[in-house]
């Protein structure tokens, strides 16, 4: 995405969603600016909410979760699309950030760290998949700290690659360890 303008990217965006059936009207999606190293943009369309995006990403290649039970009525997170579209920016890597990799989510939310919500990992991992055929995740696993689950654990994200397919799993917000973090967002 470097080097495109806020227009381009939004119509790349707008034509992803198509792709995937989805009508977006991006026209008044703001993209915040790069302090650097957040070249990842992603652009959550109006109304798009953590079961549509998990429906969304069973479309492109296989995914498992650990419940039954439909996302929205217990996954909850800190930026929604409910009031119209709107976009963040990430580091660009396909695997957690570095930096945050050994923190639990509550030392995250303390420090005021703004973090990657369930539906914008998992936009992230579908377009980044359409784009190099490549998946997130695949030596670690990302914690959604942007969003919780019912009860208040994290929604976490990773490719399990000898299943062949996306797994989305919670841990405890106190949760830390190596082969897992989050990943910082930029917001306007």
């Amino acid at each position: 995405m470097a080097g495109k303008s806020s227009a381009e990217i939004l119509k790349d965006w707008e034509s992803f969603y198509k792709s995937l059936g989805v009508t977006a009207d991006l026209g008044a999606v703001k993209i915040p600016d790069d302090p650097g190293g957040f070249g990842r943009v992603v652009v959550v369309a109006g109304g798009m909410t953590p079961q549509k995006v998990f429906d969304l990403c069973r479309g492109l290649f296989p995914c498992g979760r650990w419940t039954d039970k439909d996302l929205d009525s217990i996954v909850t997170s800190e930026r929604s699309a409910a009031e119209g579209a709107y976009a963040v920016r990430a580091r660009e890597s396909g695997e957690p950030d570095g930096e945050l990799r050994a923190c639990c989510s509550q030392e995250l939310r303390d420090r005021k760290v703004a973090c990657i919500s369930f539906e914008e990992h998992m936009l992230y991992a579908m377009k980044y998949f359409v784009e190099t055929g490549r998946h997130l995740d695949v030596q670690g696993t990302t914690l959604c700290a942007g969003s919780r689950y019912f009860g208040g654990s994290v929604p976490s994200v990773h490719w399990h690659g000898d299943a062949g397919e996306l797994k989305v799993h919670w841990y405890a917000v106190s949760a830390c360890g190596e082969s897992f973090g989050s990943r910082q967002v930029v917001t306007v």
